[in-house]
C-alpha cells in the first residue's frame, strides 16, 4: 500500500542520515586521534625496557659483499600519484630471507631504538637514504614506481615524518645535532599517523612507509623487533591498525608480514578490486580496539 511504501522511504531515509551523521562523528575522531598522536612529544616513553638491547652483526667475507637487496625483505612507501608506495626487499629482517651460501662472522653489539621526528639531522638523514639506496635500488627500478633519491629524500624530510632508529649504542652519545656528522644507522622505521582513507576517514593507521636494516643486521631479528615496537607505538597512542605496502615480487617480504607477523592483505589492496593491476599488495594489522 502506498502507506507501507511511505513508512519504507520514511525509514529509508533515517537510516541514511543516521549513517552520514556516523560518518562524520567517525571522521571526526579520526582527525582529533591522529592529531593528539602528533602532540606527543616522544611515543616510546614507557617503552624503555623494549629499546635497549644485543644484536648480533654479521659481516661478510670480502668476496659475498655486493648489492643483495634482490636477496632481502624491506618495504616504503610513497610512490607516484600520491599512493604509499610498496615495500620493497631490503629492509625487514632477513631472518627470513638472506643468502647463506657464504659464511658470515658475527659480533654481538649494544644496540638503542631513538625516536626522531623530522627533520631528521642531516647525518642521519644522510646515513637513512644511504641505507635505502643500498638496499632497495634495484628493487625500485624494478618496479613500475622508479627510482627516484631526491623524491625519497623530500619524503624523509616531510613534516609527518618520524622515526624509529637503531644504532649502536656506543656510538649514540652527543651525534645528535644537527649537522653532518656521519652515522652508522643500523636500522630505521619512517612512519606516519594518517587515516585510512582521506575522503571517508573510519580508522586512525600508524603507516610504516619504510623499514631499512642494514646487510650487517640481517638475520638477527632486528626487523620483527621494530615492527613490534611500531605496533606498540600505534596501540598506545589510539591507532587501529598498522599498514604498509609490499611489492608482490618480494616474497621474502610477503612471507615475512603474513606468516611471521600476521598481516592480512587490506581491504584497500588493489588485488581486490576487479581490473586492478598493480604490482604491490596494502597489508594491514589491527593493534586497537574498534571505536565507536
Amino acid at each position: 500500500s502506498d502507506l507501507n511504501m511511505g513508512k519504507a522511504k520514511s525509514a529509508k531515509a533515517a537510516e541514511k542520515k543516521r549513517q552520514r551523521l556516523l560518518a562524520v562523528q567517525a571522521a571526526k575522531r579520526v582527525k582529533e586521534s591522529i592529531k593528539a598522536a602528533y602532540e606527543v612529544e616522544n611515543p616510546l616513553a614507557g617503552l624503555e625496557p623494549f629499546l635497549a638491547f644485543d644484536v648480533n652483526t654479521c659481516i661478510a667475507p670480502s668476496n659475498a659483499v655486493g648489492d643483495k637487496a634482490s636477496a632481502k625483505v624491506s618495504h616504503d612507501v610513497d610512490g607516484p600519484a600520491g599512493l604509499r608506495s610498496p615495500s620493497s626487499a631490503a629492509d625487514v629482517p632477513a631472518d627470513i630471507v638472506q643468502d647463506d651460501e657464504q659464511p658470515r662472522t658475527s659480533d654481538k653489539i649494544p644496540v638503542k631504538v631513538s625516536f626522531h621526528s623530522s627533520p631528521l639531522p642531516v647525518g642521519l638523514h644522510d646515513a637513512c637514504l644511504d641505507l635505502f639506496k643500498a638496499n632497495m635500488s634495484d628493487m625500485y627500478q624494478a618496479s613500475s614506481w622508479g627510482l627516484d633519491l631526491e623524491e625519497k629524500s623530500s619524503e624523509l624530510r616531510h613534516e609527518a615524518a618520524r622515526f624509529l632508529v637503531v644504532e649502536a649504542a656506543i656510538d649514540t652519545d652527543g651525534a645528535d645535532a644537527n649537522d653532518g656528522t656521519e652515522r652508522d644507522v643500523l636500522a630505521f622505521v619512517h612512519f606516519r599517523f594518517v587515516p585510512d582513507d582521506d575522503d571517508k576517514p573510519t580508522d586512525e593507521v600508524l603507516y610504516v612507509y619504510e623499514i631499512q636494516v642494514s646487510d650487517k643486521a640481517q638475520r638477527s631479528g632486528l626487523g620483527k623487533r621494530l615492527m613490534n615496537i611500531a605496533e606498540l607505538v600505534a596501540h598506545k597512542n589510539g591507532m587501529q591498525k598498522v599498514m604498509l605496502t609490499v611489492f608482490k615480487m618480494n616474497g621474502g617480504a610477503m612471507k615475512f608480514y603474513l606468516d611471521k607477523m600476521k598481516y592480512a592483505i587490506d581491504e584497500s589492496s588493489p588485488s581486490n578490486f576487479d581490473g586492478e593491476l598493480a604490482d604491490y599488495e596494502i597489508l594491514s594489522k589491527v593493534v586497537g580496539k574498534k571505536k565507536e
